[in-house]
């Protein structure tokens, strides 16, 4: 059972990983690679509206793999989904069927594995690095991988995240495991922009928050809470009176 379809892709890799030519081997490294990447969107399809439509749209798989390592933060261990038939709303069942079983996907390697590959497909700079050997044991590290994820029965997505809806409608999500107290999120609307701030109550529970001021250290050590609209004006330090205003900046790139 291949639930993913990336199956004829592992193949064509281990048939070519078993010649000797080593550009064969390369061709092995963009059929892994393919293989990580239907797995990536095999999965995406899991979360729906949850992964933002700008990465959906378009070939990002190593952004959308590293998103669903934030998403998923149990993905790396195995999971089996069991029913259980009760007599009652709050009896629990005493006897479970299993439905199929999820293998772990580690989505923290699997980045590491693709940039591995991508770096195989890249020209040298240097010509007699061309001939150079790729090391077959990594490589048969990254199809084991590949491997135990292909041979799930059931494909399931295990969700954390925290989202938010912002004034334009368009809703924000942030993975938990890419929560930090005080970050500022900018709504991907791009015609909307608003910034939200990831915000960690006394409860513990996180949540995001209109970002209605930005909060600035003067040089004198006080500190200055500024409101979203009027970055563009000036503003004094209520401690030292000395005057800021918050402009853009940019760096310039001098081609010889």
């Amino acid at each position: 059972m291949d639930l993913y379809g990336a199956g004829e892709y592992l193949n064509r890799a281990k048939k070519m990983l078993s010649e000797s030519e080593n550009h064969s081997i390369r061709y092995a490294c963009l059929e892994l690679r393919f293989c990580l990447e239907i797995i990536a969107y095999r999965q995406l399809e899991q979360y729906g509206e949850e992964i933002p439509g700008s990465v959906v749209r378009e070939w990002k798989p190593d952004r959308i793999i590293k998103l669903l390592a934030s998403f998923s933060p149990g993905s790396d261990q195995d999971s089996e989904l069991s029913i259980g038939l009760h007599s009652s709303p709050d009896a629990i069942p005493k006897e479970w069927t299993s439905s199929g079983k999820a293998k772990a996907i580690p989505w923290g390697m699997f980045r590491k594995h693709y940039n591995k590959l991508g770096s195989y497909l890249h020209s040298p700079m240097k010509v007699k690095d061309l001939e150079k050997v790729i090391d077959k044991e990594k490589l048969n590290k990254i199809i084991s991988d590949i491997e135990h994820v292909l041979s799930s029965t059931i494909i399931l997505a295990f969700k954390a995240t925290i989202n938010a809806e912002c004034d334009c409608g368009k809703t924000i999500f942030i993975g938990q495991s890419e929560f930090e107290d005080g970050e500022l999120v900018r709504c991907g609307n791009q015609a909307c922009g608003l910034l939200w701030k990831k915000t960690i109550l006394d409860d513990g529970a996180k949540v995001l928050q209109p970002a209605t001021s930005l909060v600035y250290k003067c040089v004198c050590d006080s500190f200055m809470r500024v409101p979203v609209e009027k970055v563009w004006d000036r503003f004094k330090c209520n401690g030292c009176g000395n005057t800021y205003r918050l402009n853009l900046g940019y760096s310039r790139v001098v081609m010889f």
